[in-house]
């Protein structure tokens, strides 16, 4: 019988101060408090997200120092998932060291139907917690986009190599522009 949960917390960019960022805090503290309502025995707890804003600190990287700093509760075992940038990246990274096991996913709430559709086709048993924290994203046009051209690109693209490879050019110039 498997006692430990296995968790994904996807990042959300590597802020300037990760210690003050009011959508960082806000996202990682939603997720500790999920955790805790969950009350799992243990947590093997992979951090996502490679270097996209930064170049000097990963999105995984930039979470670990929030929860070092807001102490992470004893029964979690942290793990840094640093090689993806995009969202789909990140969950094969996640696939890759996990197995087939039951996960549970944390992101940005209105990327919830883009990560489903990705966890749908990597693991069989999957939960999701989508996590309203940044006002920018509460905006009905960016979800709307979200539910429907970044989830059709992201249906498309894992179907067609040549979609995949317009993906990833949007990404890449995407980042130069992050950057």
């Amino acid at each position: 019988m498997e006692t430990e949960l296995k968790v994904c917390v996807l990042g959300y960019g590597a802020p300037k101060y990760p210690l003050y960022d009011g959508n960082n805090g806000h996202y990682l503290f939603a997720m500790l408090k999920t955790l805790e309502r969950l009350k799992p025995p243990s947590v093997d707890l992979y951090l996502a997200g490679g270097h996209t804003t930064r170049l000097d600190l990963s999105e995984a990287e930039a979470m670990k120092i929030w929860l070092d700093h807001y102490r992470l509760p004893d029964y979690c075992t942290v793990r840094l998932l640093e090689k993806g940038v995009t969202t789909k990246e990140n969950l094969i990274n996640f696939k890759e060291a996990v197995g087939d096991t039951a996960v549970v996913i944390f992101c940005e709430h209105s990327l919830k139907d883009v990560v489903n559709f990705l966890a749908s086709k990597l693991f069989k048993r999957f939960i999701i917690y989508g996590i309203e924290f940044d006002e920018r994203k509460k905006n009905v046009w960016h979800r709307l986009k979200q539910s429907t051209w970044r989830l059709w690109l992201e249906e498309a693209a894992w179907h067609s190599k040549r979609v995949e490879q317009f993906r990833q050019w949007l990404k890449a110039r995407q980042l130069k522009h992050l950057r």
